[in-house]
C-alpha cells in the first residue's frame, strides 16, 4: 500500500523538480508553503476530525461500525463493567461472575488479543488503551485515501481485535467483561446490562493503598493516568463521553454503598432484564 502522505510529498517534491528545470534552476515556479502544508496536513485533519462527526450519520442512513465487520446473530445476557480507577471493578465482576454461574473475562481478554492481531501480550497490555502513539502515526504515516479497516495504525488494530474478541465472547455463552468500551461494543445487544462504577477519591485511594498496596505518589498517579487514559480512548473510538450516566442501566458508588450491595443490585437487574426478555421472546 503506498502512502498517501508519502504520494502527496512525491508529487510536491516532482513540481519543485520541474519548476526549477523550467527556470534553469533559478528559482522554485509555482510551488510555494501552502503547497507543502496542503501535502502534509489534509490527510491528518480529516483523519482528526471525521471521528467527531458521527451525528452527521443520521443524515444519511444507519450504517455499520467501521470496528466490527459482523454482526451476531444472537445475543446473550452480557454484563459490561465500566469503571473509574480503584473502584474494584474486577473484584465486582468475580463476585458477580460467582453468583450467577457467568464467565468472567477482563485480563484473559489480552491474551485472545494478542492471537487475534500477532502482538506479543506485553505489547496488547501496554498499549491497548493508548492513543498518544497513534496520533503521531495518524498525522504521518497513515494512508487516508484508503478505506478505514485497510489503513489501521497500530492503535486502530488492538481496538478491531478487541471489539472481535469481546463479540465473540458474548456470542458464545452469558459472562461478565470488565473494561475495553464492551458496552459500547455491544450496544446492539438488548440482553447487555451495562455498568458504571465509581466513588469519591478518598475511597479510590483507600483501595489502592491497602488493596493494591501501592505507595501514595504511585496510587495518585495511576487514578490520574488510567483514568485519563480509558476516557480519551472512549471518546475517540465510542463517539462519546465515558462519564455520560445516560449510556449505563446503573451507575453506582463503590465506595460508599460497597461492592457486596453493587452485587446484590446489579444481579436484581440482571435477572430483571433477563425476565423480560423470556416474557416478550
Amino acid at each position: 500500500m503506498i502512502d498517501k502522505t508519502c504520494f502527496d510529498l512525491s508529487l510536491v517534491l516532482l513540481a519543485v523538480i520541474i519548476g526549477l528545470a523550467c527556470t534553469h534552476f533559478t528559482e522554485v515556479a509555482s510551488v510555494r508553503e501552502g503547497t507543502l502544508v496542503g501535502a502534509l496536513m489534509v490527510g491528518p485533519c480529516v483523519r482528526l476530525i471525521a471521528p467527531h462527526l458521527g451525528f452527521v450519520d443520521k443524515f444519511f442512513g444507519d450504517k455499520q461500525a467501521v470496528f466490527i465487520s459482523e454482526r451476531d446473530l444472537a445475543f446473550n445476557p452480557v454484563i459490561t463493567i465500566s469503571r473509574e480507577y480503584g473502584c474494584g471493578g474486577r473484584v465486582l465482576g468475580k463476585m458477580l461472575a460467582k453468583k450467577l454461574n457467568l464467565k468472567f473475562y477482563d485480563s484473559e481478554i489480552i491474551t485472545l488479543i494478542a492471537k487475534e492481531t500477532g502482538y506479543s501480550e506485553e505489547y496488547v497490555s501496554r498499549n491497548e488503551n493508548r492513543l498518544d502513539n497513534a496520533l503521531l502515526y495518524q498525522m504521518i504515516m497513515q494512508d487516508y485515501s484508503a478505506p478505514l479497516d485497510k489503513s489501521l495504525s497500530k492503535q486502530d488494530a488492538l481496538y478491531v481485535a478487541s471489539a472481535k474478541v469481546i463479540r465473540k465472547l458474548a456470542s458464545e455463552s452469558p459472562c461478565v467483561i470488565v473494561g475495553r468500551g464492551t458496552d459500547d461494543i455491544l450496544k446492539d445487544n438488548p440482553l447487555c446490562v451495562k455498568i458504571r462504577l465509581f466513588a469519591s477519591f478518598e475511597s479510590k485511594l483507600d483501595r489502592c493503598l491497602n488493596t493494591y498496596h501501592l505507595t501514595k505518589e504511585k496510587a495518585l498517579k495511576a487514578m490520574n493516568l488510567f483514568d485519563k487514559r480509558r476516557a480519551e480512548h472512549y471518546t475517540h473510538y465510542a463517539n462519546a463521553d465515558i462519564n455520560d450516566i445516560h449510556r449505563y442501566d446503573l451507575v453506582l458508588d463503590s465506595g460508599a454503598i460497597g461492592l457486596e450491595e453493587c452485587c446484590n443490585l446489579i444481579c436484581d437487574l440482571f435477572k430483571h432484564k433477563a425476565n423480560n426478555a423470556v416474557q416478550k421472546a
